[in-house]
């Protein structure tokens, strides 16, 4: 009887370890440019870990960038197609944008952000999001360039990237 409880206990443990880590929360796509403005908002106190719960997992990830057809696998090539390679590109993400703030003297939770400029390309089965979110900083315009995908089952982030400025062209 012993023993029996002690399996349960085993396999239970085993099963919440193993699906913890699959579960994502769904972003509708509308709602991707508002989503990414609410992590930068936060990420004067986020931490790494927890900045990387906001991003797609790589199981879920990778076989649908690696189905894409190569013209529009082409559009994420920031996207790793390798576990540890995804883990790398996070924790660049992560700072390259706290970097980014210490550099220019401000901290994410004052930047005002106005508007997210979304691009899409779609097929039947799959939506790519290459956005861009920006915002304005001591007297300058920047951009945060945002990486998603969209299918039926899934929908998240997969990358931000670094901040650039955006220089208006002057005729």
């Amino acid at each position: 009887m012993k023993k029996t409880y002690f399996l349960l206990i085993c396999f239970s443990f085993l099963y919440s370890c193993t699906f913890t880590g699959t579960t994502h929360k769904y972003i509708a796509p509308e709602n991707i440019g508002t989503y990414a403005f609410q992590i930068l908002k936060t990420l004067d106190t986020l931490q790494k870990e927890d900045f990387k719960t906001h991003f797609l997992p790589f199981k879920i990830a990778k076989p649908i960038v690696s189905s894409l057809p190569r013209k529009e696998k082409q559009l994420f090539n920031e996207f790793p197609l390798e576990k540890d390679k995804y883990a790398s590109a996070l924790d660049k993400s992560y700072s390259d944008l706290k970097e980014f703030s210490t550099m220019n003297a401000f901290t994410w939770k004052d930047v005002e952000f106005y508007e997210y400029a979304p691009g899409y390309f779609e097929n039947e089965d799959v939506s790519l999001h290459l956005g861009l979110l920006k915002f304005n900083k001591n007297n300058k315009e920047y951009g945060v360039e945002i990486r998603a995908i969209t299918t039926k089952e899934s929908s998240g982030l997969l990358l931000l990237l670094h901040p650039t400025e955006i220089i208006q062209p002057t005729y």
